[in-house]
């Protein structure tokens, strides 16, 4: 059905303009409007998060953001993952590798090992990670700690899976870019 309208308001838009073939490259990416490549992902990076990055390179804990929404109503906070904390994520992740639903499990599962705490009003909820590190754990006893952290309405949680791709997007971006010495202009140095 989403399919028929989205060809039908396509068509309707689009009924007088040449179509941009982008068979070759997946098709669905180009622009037909403007020819914009959909797949490059623009990452604001600020230079307070190229400082913050650069402090944990030198060896003073994760990588960290915070995000508010709702002017500021709704905050949350995630961090970047060390080493043993992957590894316990990933544990849990290969329990449901033959699940259909794993797509939404893995981000589940992602979001309660890489968020520290949210803030929605004034009532702060913060995660408790002992509870998912623990030896042993199923992965049905970490979608319980998940459902129990995000006591949220689905919309808010999708928000925040949102969130949680664009700080993964952030931390890759700041990762790749770290070899250029011209992006560490004004990270602090001169």
């Amino acid at each position: 059905m989403s399919e028929e309208i989205a060809k039908e308001v396509t068509e309707q838009v689009f009924e007088n303009q040449e179509s941009v073939d982008d068979s070759s490259i997946g098709g669905h990416v180009l622009c037909p409007r403007c020819t914009w490549d959909t797949r490059q992902a623009v990452i604001p990076v600020s230079e307070d998060d190229k400082k913050e990055y650069l402090r944990t390179i030198l060896g003073e804990g994760c990588f960290t953001k915070e995000y508010l929404l709702y002017g500021g109503k709704f905050k949350i906070k995630f961090v970047d993952l060390m080493t043993q904390e992957a590894d316990a994520m990933v544990e849990i992740l290969n329990q449901a590798i033959n699940d259909p639903l794993f797509i939404t499990k893995a981000i589940k599962i992602k979001l309660i090992f890489s968020t520290l705490y949210y803030i929605k009003g004034d009532k702060k909820v913060e995660m408790d990670k002992k509870n998912i590190l623990k030896p042993g754990i199923t992965i049905k006893e970490a979608l319980e700690e998940y459902n129990k952290f995000f006591n949220l309405p689905e919309t808010q949680c999708g928000m925040i899976g949102k969130l949680y791709q664009d700080f993964s997007n952030l931390i890759i971006c700041l990762a790749e870019n770290g070899f250029d010495e011209n992006f560490w202009e004004g990270a602090g140095r001169n």
